[in-house]
């Protein structure tokens, strides 16, 4: 029976070994949080932890830790998202609990932090001491935050100099004031509701909220 070892990673699996079928010692293999196996609890596709195969010794498949489970480089509006290597922690109030049917609706949440980030201390906050939570598909929870319309004037400059007819049939009537000011750019997408509301429902009704 192949034997499984974890070389290195998230101190939960760092070190272990554990036996396993022929068909689980794939190049590439995800790991659930240890306290979990046995039981349905499951965050996102099932696995949180991602290792890659760096040896195989007889029976022996040896792996090495690559980063969050299914974690890739991702570009983003303002860079390149790369978590390869980063540590991931489970907050969750019943996971060390004695009787693990508690687990079994115990809210969890899911975070990650650079390699060589100290686990956070229990009394504050694991975003206070630079873990930042993750997403089910693998990325980092981005806060929101009043936006400044850069990324959408960036968006419509590109759409402009592609010469796109939605968007420039639709500035062109426009005035320079209103060009200027942007104050009536909605006044087609109005029309176009109405033209909507008219053909839908076989005659036009006048809707005194648009």
């Amino acid at each position: 029976m192949p034997l499984v070892e974890i070389l290195d990673g998230p101190l939960e699996w760092a070190g272990t070994a554990y036996e396993t079928d022929e068909d689980m010692v794939a190049d590439e293999i995800g790991l659930t949080h240890p306290r979990w196996r046995g039981t349905p609890v499951w965050v996102g596709p099932g696995a949180l932890y991602a290792y890659r195969k760096v040896e195989v010794a007889g029976d022996r498949h040896r792996y090495r830790y690559a980063g969050p489970f299914g974690a890739r480089p991702r570009r983003l509006y303002d860079g390149v998202e790369d978590l390869t290597g980063w540590d991931v922690l489970v907050v969750q109030k019943e996971l060390h609990s004695e009787d693990r049917r508690k687990l079994w609706g115990s809210p969890v949440r899911v975070y990650a932090a650079p390699p060589g980030t100290p686990r956070p201390d229990p009394d504050r906050g694991p975003e206070e001491q630079g873990w930042q939570e993750l997403t089910r598909g693998g990325m980092l929870r981005r806060p929101r935050a009043p936006g400044t319309g850069a990324l959408f004037q960036e968006r419509l400059a590109r759409l402009m100099a592609e010469g796109n007819p939605w968007v420039v049939g639709h500035w062109r009537r426009l005035t320079p004031a209103e060009a200027t000011t942007g104050l009536r750019v909605r006044a087609p997408l109005v029309a176009s509701r109405r033209r909507w509301r008219h053909s839908s429902a076989g005659g036009f009704r006048a809707n005194p909220a648009v």
